[in-house]
C-alpha cells in the first residue's frame, strides 16, 4: 500500500516494478490495512508508528525502510528493532 502522500509518478514508478514481480500486489489505498497485513507473508514499509505496531501484533516478517527526515523516528524505531 503506496499511501496518500507518494508523488504519484513514484506510485507509477512501483507499480510497474511491482507488476514484473510474483506474489507482489501493490495498491495505493486500503480501508482496512490491517485484514491485509494479517494476510501478508511479509511487510514492507518505512516504519511510521501505527504500521510498526501493526507488523508486531500481527507478528509478520518485515523489512524497515525508515526516513530520517524530517525527523528520525522511524531510524530510531527500526534500529531499536533491529538491536532486538
Amino acid at each position: 500500500v503506496l499511501g496518500p502522500f507518494m508523488q504519484p509518478e513514484r506510485q507509477a514508478e512501483f507499480m510497474d516494478r511491482a507488476a514484473r514481480l510474483k506474489r507482489v500486489d501493490v495498491i495505493t489505498f486500503h480501508s482496512n490495512l490491517e485484514a491485509l497485513v494479517a494476510r501478508a507473508a511479509g511487510v514492507v514499509a518505512m516504519g511510521g508508528y501505527n504500521t510498526f505496531c501493526e507488523i508486531l501484533s500481527f507478528d509478520k516478517r518485515a523489512i524497515i525502510v525508515p526516513r530520517s527526515k524530517p525527523r528520525r523516528e522511524q531510524l530510531i524505531r527500526a534500529m531499536r528493532a533491529q538491536e532486538m
